[in-house]
Parts: C-alpha cells; structure tokens; sequence
C-alpha cells in the first residue's frame, strides 16, 4: 500500500511540474496597460500630451515603429530593468521573468503596427 501511495504521489509531482506556466503575456499586457500605455500609448505608439509633458520626440516614446523599434530583446530588457532617459527602471518592482516577458509585449508591439 505503501509503494503504491509513493507512486501515485510521484505522479501527481510529475504532472504539477509539467503544468504550463501562467501566460505571461497576457501578465505583460496588462502591466503594459497600466503602467507603460501613460507615456507609450495603449498600442506602443506613444502619446503626445506624454511628449509634450516630458519635452522629447514623439518618436523616443513609439516603441512600435520609432527608433527603438529597432532594439533587439536584450536590449529592451535592459531599458526596463535598468531605465533610459526618463523612463524609471523596473527592476526592483518586477521579476526578471516578467521583464523578459514585457520585452516580448514590446516586440509583439511591431509586429501589430506593420499590420496596421
């Protein structure tokens, strides 16, 4: 009886390791939206009143098709850990995991402006 609760218990751990993580995407988006969209804009093409306000280019805030549409992953995730400009880092208030994960929301920004 013994051997066979250890084996169903070590089924069990199998199947929780194997559980897809939480979609961090959808996790970026939100965050994106709440906290970035009030100088990036909601689709990452950045707002003028936030140009305005900050006194640089529209273009330093379109992270679609501005300069930084440019910027490979590594460095995106850097910005964000670390900051540029005006912009405040975000290291200390999210997880390596979901700045990688913002990273990829940004990235996925271009492609939706292409389309567009």
């Amino acid at each position: 009886m013994l051997r066979l609760l250890t084996a169903a218990l070590s089924c069990a751990g199998l199947l929780l390791a194997a559980a897809p993580a939480p979609d961090r995407q959808q996790e970026a988006k939100k965050y994106f939206e709440a906290e970035c969209a009030l100088c990036h804009g909601p689709d990452g093409r950045g707002l003028k009143s936030s140009a305005r306000m900050y006194r640089v280019p529209l273009a330093k805030l379109d992270l679609a098709q501005g300069p930084a549409a440019q910027s490979p992953e590594p460095d995106i995730v850097k910005i964000i850990s670390e900051g540029k400009g005006k912009m405040d880092p975000y290291k200390k208030k999210l997880t390596p995991e979901e700045i990688e994960a913002m990273a990829r929301y940004v990235i996925s920004l271009r492609a939706n402006a292409k389309k567009n």
